[in-house]
């Protein structure tokens, strides 16, 4: 079993999430700031539909829930796995490893979405820029505009008002006409759909080595130390990657890097980034963000997903769908002289079971 060491600093880890998600959510709940505005501006006049084609609901679901429930699926095909084989898994605690992955990977997906989720709500609130439908959200009273100018511009066209214009007494309404950057939908999708697509693609083997900026025999030599066998492959019986290329059933090109994996593997990887495309196009066509909104958002949760990945996950160019060692089997300074070369139980703190 893991130390309490171990226990307790992947506790501190979820309780920071939890805090900042907390954090975020409050943030989200302060009136933005309402920058001027002119009744003349043709990117603010768009009409406002009420509705959605994704709701923000679905969109965090999409984001945060479908990726955890594929992640928990994987782990659990893997446990069945490992139960109906017949070989003998060179892990000590083959069943304990699994389930640490899928807490890696879990805990990854989190601080990419809570990353996102609070630069989002607070950028929002922060800048107030109005949104392309904003005028059909305000319904100003445009029979008193001389009343809520700010402006010193003598032309009438050129001349800001203030929020205080709006007719609507549907304040919710108005106030998220003034959050439209970034997109919130945007940075949503891509924190959880781009992570998606990074761990499938980690845990199918589809990163290319060569492709990605290393070699195999620069690959093989970062994963000597750290893990030599994947237990649920999609194809073969070893990592996508290893250091037997005839058994992982891999061709070598003749510049000695490894072969790429199937196409399908690919687009099965890539099929959570369209989804995130497609998400962030809604918000187009609904009135609802600017072009730069929406770009900025997905860039936003883009980064977060790459660092949220990265932070728990090995790279993808990597292809083994490896999580890094819990902290305390990683930070020992001391390890058994047989472990070296082989691949060290990361539940099994003392050392002693580890592959020769």
């Amino acid at each position: 079993m893991p130390s309490s060491g171990t226990v307790f600093s992947y506790t501190v880890d979820w309780a920071i999430l939890i805090g900042l998600a907390v954090a975020g959510f409050i943030a989200g709940k302060f009136p933005p700031n309402k920058r001027p505005f002119s009744l003349h501006n043709p990117d603010i006049s768009l009409p406002y539909k009420g509705h959605d084609t994704v709701s923000l609901g679905a969109a965090a679901a999409v984001s945060v829930v479908v990726p955890a429930v594929l992640m928990l699926c994987f782990a659990l095909a893997s446990l069945v796995a490992l139960k109906a084989s017949d070989k003998k898994s060179p892990r000590r605690h083959p069943r304990r490893h699994e389930m640490w992955k899928f807490h890696a990977g879990l805990l990854g997906l989190l601080l990419s979405a809570v990353l996102a989720f609070v630069l989002t709500n607070g950028t929002k609130n922060l800048l107030g820029k109005p949104r392309p439908n904003l005028l059909g959200r305000c319904q100003p009273d445009v029979a008193n505009v001389a009343n809520f100018v700010v402006s010193n511009a003598t032309d009438a066209g050129s001349q800001l008002v203030t929020a205080a214009i709006c007719t609507n007494t549907d304040k919710s309404v108005v106030d998220e006409g003034f959050r439209s950057f970034p997109s919130g939908h945007s940075s949503a999708v891509a924190s959880g759909l781009v992570y998606l697509s990074l761990w499938l693609a980690a845990r199918l083997g589809v990163g290319s080595p060569f492709l990605m900026g290393g070699t195999a025999g620069e690959v093989d030599k970062s994963e000597r130390g750290t893990q030599t066998y994947d237990l649920d492959q999609p194809y073969g019986d070893s990592v996508h990657g290893g250091t037997d290329d005839v058994e992982n059933g891999l061709a070598n090109s003749k510049g000695g890097q490894d072969a790429a994996a199937p196409l399908y593997l690919l687009a099965i990887s890539l099929m959570p980034l369209g989804a995130a495309i497609y998400i962030c196009a809604t918000r187009w066509y609904d009135f609802q963000h600017h072009g730069l909104d929406i770009m900025s958002g997905f860039i936003i949760g883009a980064v977060s997903s790459i660092l949220g990945f990265r932070y728990y996950y090995q790279p993808v160019r990597v292809g083994t769908g490896f999580s890094w060692e819990p902290r305390a089997a990683r930070s020992r300074k001391s390890m058994p002289s047989c472990c070296s070369g082989g691949d060290i139980d990361p539940f099994c703190l003392s050392g002693v079971d580890c592959i020769c």
